[in-house]
């Protein structure tokens, strides 16, 4: 495949994961992101023209704003993570009180 349709393919394979915010999305697709990486490696001894110096960068931003969003999908997990024991933790203490304060009544 000519390597500028590669780097479109890329380009259009980035615009499309990052417009919909998806994480699982990209993880669906990253095989499609590797086998163009890896197109685009074997055709790295030829010059590279202007125009695919210019797809290069747009490529290289792309490619850092999909790590700034796999980070923040991965912060927002552990996060979650790190809150399921205090949240559990907080409903036994309401059942558990409820249930002290119901028998106390009858």
């Amino acid at each position: 495949m000519e390597r500028q349709k590669v780097m479109e393919h890329l380009i259009n394979l980035y615009e499309e994961v990052l417009k919909s915010s998806d994480v699982k999305l990209y993880l669906k697709q990253e095989k499609l992101f590797e086998e163009s990486y890896t197109l685009l490696q074997a055709q790295e001894n030829e010059a590279y023209s202007h125009m695919e110096q210019e797809m290069l960068k747009k490529i290289y931003q792309l490619n850092a704003e999909m790590q700034m969003l796999i980070g923040s999908a991965m912060n927002r997990m552990k996060r979650n993570h790190d809150l399921s024991p205090q949240v559990s933790r907080q409903y036994e203490r309401l059942a558990y009180t409820e249930s002290f304060f119901f028998d106390k009544k009858h």
